[in-house]
């Protein structure tokens, strides 16, 4: 027969080593605090540092996993003891706590993302590293929280940036291709099945990038409140038609590179000779 189990003292700990319904409470409790720690991260890392938001989101983690532990043993504790009735108490309750935080992280993850769009900086942009084969930078952040759409932008080593597309684009990655005129161009979209693609040329001495619309190229400037200013657009002629495909941009900051050999263009017969949307 097994030997009676000292009870503690502490009242905290008899809550949550005997009793039935605290040890999933408690658990639940300090997935709370570690949801509410995801969706401050944002404006703690602006206000006070990354070092503030690591801290914050270890200790809360570090709670979750020591309340998941003292679950598990009063669960083991239930069981050695013979309470069959609490373990399955336990048990039950568990699997509850495990269903609501699952429903609360997907709540939490749209509203850290709402506060993180109205933080300064709370969605970084990933840019393409230094050793990618152009003279520029492209840039892309999630524009919504399902990480399906991005924004998009180049950025030249003046600093000057300018955004992509009139709207967020896709989450493929964005084709990089050298042209015979010494710009470069971007094709937007293009991995989507029988969906629309959008072609942008970046000349990196001028510093500027222009839309390919209706056979002419378009220039793109920013205004202050984030909107676009067009020019009239000159003809593009056959300027995209003459292209060597550098590699694939993809929206986390990697850069492909394009295979040697004669791999050629991989957007071939979708591309085409360029003509707009």
């Amino acid at each position: 027969m097994l030997p009676a189990m000292k009870t503690p003292q502490n009242r905290f700990f008899r809550l949550l080593l005997d009793s039935a319904w605290f040890p999933a409470v408690a658990w639940l409790g300090g997935v709370v605090v570690f949801l509410g720690a995801a969706i401050v991260a944002a404006p703690v890392r602006h206000w006070c540092g990354r070092w503030a938001e690591d801290g914050l989101g270890w200790a809360a983690l570090g709670l979750v996993l020591l309340l998941s532990v003292a679950g598990v043993a009063a669960f083991v504790r239930s069981l050695l003891g013979r309470r069959w009735g609490r373990a399955v108490v336990q048990l039950l309750l568990g699997a509850v706590a495990v269903v609501l935080a699952g429903v609360g992280g997907i709540c939490a993850d749209f509203l850290a993302w709402e506060v993180a769009s109205r933080t300064p900086g709370g969605i970084p942009w990933a840019s393409t590293p230094g050793d990618a084969p152009m003279p520029f930078a492209i840039e892309c952040r999630p524009a919504n929280p399902f990480r399906d759409r991005y924004d998009k932008r180049i950025v030249f080593p003046s600093g000057q940036r300018i955004r992509l597309g009139l709207e967020p684009g896709g989450d493929a990655g964005l084709a990089v291709y050298a042209l015979d005129s010494g710009c470069f161009a971007v094709a937007v979209d293009v991995r989507r099945p029988g969906g629309p693609h959008s072609i942008y040329r970046i000349d990196p001495e001028g510093g500027t990038v222009d839309f390919l619309a209706d056979g002419k190229w378009i220039r793109l400037a920013e205004t202050p409140d984030g909107g676009f200013t067009l020019t009239t657009g000159v003809p593009a002629g056959d300027e995209f038609a003459h292209r060597r495909y550098l590699g694939l941009a993809e929206p986390g900051g990697a850069f492909d590179p394009a295979p040697e050999g004669d791999g050629g263009d991989p957007w071939a017969e979708v591309l085409g000779s360029g003509v707009g949307r």
